[in-house]
Parts: C-alpha cells; structure tokens; sequence
C-alpha cells in the first residue's frame, strides 16, 4: 500500500473521531446565538417560498440582507428532505469538522510527504477547545473554514497542470467562499496573487487566467448585493462610517491569541505579558515566506516540477494576513461590535497551525543551525498543544451544556406556552425575538438606543417608543426575557417600557406585560 493511502486511511480514522466528537458534543442540540436564528429562520422561509427572508411581528416576509444566504441555503436543502431545522445545521457542521480535520492534515501531507505532521496538523484542529466549540455552533465559519481550505486543493492542482477546467472550478468555490461569510473575499486576491507570481505559463496567459478567476469568483456576490440593493437598498444592512477600534477590543484579540500559546490549562495570570510573543511571531513568519518565496520563485518555472503544494505555507500567511486586514476594515467602517473576536480568529487558528508544521517541517530538512530550530519549535509545538488536548477534553461537558438559545426555549417553556396560547392576531414586542421565534411566534423588537453595529445613539429612539406605546395601546404584550435585562443599556430603560401596563404572566425566565385597558385581563392570575 502506498504511502498516500495509508496517510488517508489516518486522516480518515481521525475525521471519524471528530464526527463521533462533535455528535456527542452537539447531543442536546446545536449552540444557538442570534445570528444562528436568523440562519435558520432565512432558511425556513426559503422552504416555504418565501425567499430568504425574515418574518415581522405581523407575520409578513422581509428580505434578509445583513447575512450572507449560502449557509440557510444549504440548511434548506437538508429542510426539503424532510430534516428538522434544527437537526439540518447540526449534520452540516458535523460534515464540515470531519472535511477540516482531514484537509488540515491531506495539505500538511502533501507539502512534506511525512505522515506524524499531518496527524498532529488533524488532531491539532481535533482536539483545539475553540474549534470544537465553534464546530458546535449553528454558524458559518465551519463551512468557511472548509471551502477556504477546498480552494487550496483546487489552487494547487490547478497549478500542476493549468486546465481551464481546474480553473474554473477553483473560481466556482471561490464565488461562493463569501456567501457563506463575506469576509472570506480576502481568499480571491489571494489565490490570484499566487497565480499571477507562480505559474510557469506565459505572462499574458497569466493575467488572461487572473482575471477569469477573479470574475468569476467576485461575481456571485455582486448580484447578491445587487439584489441587496434593489429590495433594501442596501448591500449587507450597514452604513459606511469610520469608527475607531476600541484599544480594549484589540486587546481581546491580542489576549485571545496568546492563549494559543500559552495555554488556559496553565492559568498563568501574566500571560497578557506576553504579547510580545506575537511580535516574534509575526516576523518569523513574514521572514520564512520571503525565504519561501526566494525559494520557489525559480523552481516554479521548471517545466513538469511538481511543486504546487510547497506553496501551501505562502498561501496560509496571505490568507491569515489579508483575512485579519478585512476583518479590522470591516470592523472600522462597517461593523464596530467585534463582540464575537473568539470565533473571528478561528480561522487564522487553522491555517497558523499549518503554517508553523509546515515551517518546522522544511527547517528540519535543512542544515545545522536550522535543522535544530526545526526540532526544538516542533517539539515546543507538541508541548503547548498537549496542554490544549488536556484541557479540551476537560472542557467537553461544559462544551457540551453550553446552549445558548435553545436552553433558554427549554427554560422558558411556560412563557412559551402563553405566548402560543394568545390570538394569532396578537402583536408580540420583546427584547429576545430570536427566542420567541424559538418559541413558535412573531415578534417586534422593544425600542433601540444604541445601534449595535456602530456603538452610537440611535436618532429614531423617539420615534421607535412611540411605535412602542401606539401597539400596546392597540392590544399588543410586552415579553421580557432573562432578569439581566434591566441592566442592558441600549434598549429602553425597563420603566420606559413597563409604565402603565400590569404583570400578565411570569415565570424564572420571563415577564410579559400588557396593557389592561385594551388586553383580555379574564382568567390572568387565576389558579
């Protein structure tokens, strides 16, 4: 048996384990936020013909613009089989952590041949607390992760042999990377880039290809946002504006990547201190892709050299260096939350682990003093992560209980059950929409003070409270949800919602409110 095969059979035995991983893991449901809701709700509606598309309060479709639509596509593909809504994402990530696991190592196999790196490269995405954490949440970075990967694959092949029908199908993948999250346009320019530098085709040949790619790969989206465009007026529901990242939000990610390498197991309380190590980092990786570049630039131009694959560590420093470059403009001019830094850096988590295997690798093959460079961050490599596999596993239960969402419905199934019970004509305003949507109804969100993408004062709060108050006047209920509410500072003031109306139903979840004047008050409080 050849030594391809043996490394797929280890990489398949591994992407199994991570199936039987994610499975007991996500045993009481996917991880749900509200950007998983509104995926899921997208794709409910694209079942029903309604496009993808939200429900109001009233029940009446709205287009969906602020998420990409490739995700709940593909949730409403598994839907028109007959798999639950919340059973679709769970099947979908679970495909995509068995594809990570076994690309991370088939790419780190083929750049060096050697099977132990490209088992450590699997079991480094297998066994990472924050991919499998993020694997079990019903979001779009697994399937990112994926094709990202995938057109690596594609790029390298097509690089052997330069078939117009490898290409094509690179930019096929390519085209729809961004729709499944649109901060994955960095990949393009990217794979062009590496076209453009390293093929061993004529320049104009070159550049013909280039474009072609480019094209196809950008096209997808700009009918998507066009379509955007003519139903909102708008291309992703957000307004072009300079916002300053907040110097404490660039520290989470600071801190966020010194945890990989100094792991939490340690709980070493300086580990803040050691942001220089990214530094360090940072210019070692920058200083052996030059060395990487130097390298393969003449060697590329040999006619029939098989080399496509040694570009794998360039191609992992471009992409992690051009993601994080769109993720932080998209974050100044676009989107100031950055609430969500943990799972932002998932991706540059993934190919930094290949690149640093795939850098010890070649150092070890080279001569002394290098070779031992190699051997000792190899071997510092396996230590830190070993204390990762350790505290992963014991992790797993507390991954496992996490539910967001969908252990929320669980808790509040009484106010659920009230919500149901009212006339279908009835308006619902609360601070959770998502959660009632969970709960089997329609909802309207309670007044906005502060815009969540761009961190500021909202300019229509007047108006949104009087909307407020003309609906309970009209027969509406007001659902509070979770008691920390209160203390939530860019909605309403609870006294500002609250004042005139009386308490129709509680529970440890759960007040909802209504108007006594208007609202039904027979058999409320009753036993």
């Amino acid at each position: 048996m050849s030594r391809n095969w043996h490394a797929v059979i280890l990489l398949a035995v591994l992407a199994a384990l991570a199936m039987v991983l994610i499975l007991y893991v996500t045993g009481p449901g996917m991880v749900l936020t509200g950007d998983s809701v509104r995926y899921i709700m997208g794709a409910e509606n694209m079942v029903l013909g309604n496009g993808y598309s939200r429900l109001d309060g009233y029940g009446n479709p709205k287009p969906i613009v602020g998420f990409p639509p490739a995700f709940p596509a593909s949730i409403s593909l598994l839907m028109f089989l007959g798999i639950d809504k919340l059973v679709a994402p769970r099947i979908l990530n679970t495909f995509f952590f068995c594809g990570n696991v076994f690309l991370v190592g088939w790419l780190i196999f083929r750049f060096s041949k050697k099977q132990l790196p490209a088992v450590l490269g699997a079991v480094a995405v297998l066994g990472f607390h924050r991919t499998v954490e993020f694997h079990s949440y019903a979001l779009s970075e697994p399937g990112f992760i994926f094709l990202s990967l995938l057109s690596f694959v594609l790029l390298a092949e097509y690089q052997r042999n330069h078939t117009w029908g490898r290409l094509l199908l690179l930019g096929l993948v390519l085209g729809i990377l961004p729709l499944f999250r649109y901060v994955s346009l960095a990949v393009l320019p990217v794979a062009c880039l590496l076209i453009l530098v390293f093929s061993n085709e004529e320049w104009k040949k070159r550049l013909v290809k280039v474009v072609v790619l480019g094209v196809e790969g950008i096209l997808p989206t700009l009918l998507w946002f066009q379509r955007n465009a003519r139903l909102e007026g708008t291309v992703t529901n957000r307004s072009l504006a300079y916002h300053p990242i907040p110097v404490e939000k660039l520290v989470n990610y600071r801190n966020e990547v010194v945890s990989w390498l100094i792991p939490q197991i340690l709980q070493i309380e300086w580990r803040p201190r050691f942001s220089h190590l990214i530094i360090v980092l940072a210019v070692l990786t920058l200083g052996y892709a030059v060395f990487k570049y130097r390298q393969y630039k003449t060697q590329a131009f040999e006619p029939g050299h098989i080399w496509s694959y040694k570009l794998l560590p360039i191609f992992s420093l471009l992409f992690m260096y051009a993601y994080l470059a769109t993720v932080f403009l998209s974050t100044s001019f676009l989107d100031a939350s950055m609430s969500a830094y943990r799972r932002y850096l998932l991706p540059v988590y993934v190919y930094l682990v290949i690149f640093l295997l795939c850098m010890f690798v070649e150092l070890i093959s080279m001569a002394k003093p290098w070779r031992y460079a190699g051997i000792a961050g190899f071997v510092l490599w396996v230590f830190i992560f070993g204390f990762h596999l350790q505290f992963t596993c014991d992790s797993l239960e507390e991954i496992r209980d996490v539910s967001a969402y969908d252990s929320w419905a669980e808790g509040a199934v009484e106010a659920g059950e009230f919500l149901r019970d009212l006339d279908p004509s009835t308006v619902i305003l609360t601070n959770e929409i998502d959660l009632v949507y969970l709960l089997g109804r329609n909802s309207f969100l309670i007044p906005i003070k502060q815009d969540n993408y761009t961190q500021e004062a909202r300019d229509d709060f007047d108006h949104q409270l009087e909307a407020f108050h003309e609906k309970m006047e009209n027969g509406a209920v007001l659902a509070i949800f979770d008691s920390f509410y209160r203390r939530e500072f860019k909605y309403a003031t609870f006294e500002e919602l609250t004042e005139g109306l009386v308490l129709v139903h509680v529970s440890n979840t759960a007040e909802i409110f209504a108007d006594p004047e208007v609202f039904p008050m027979e058999g409320i409080g009753e036993e």
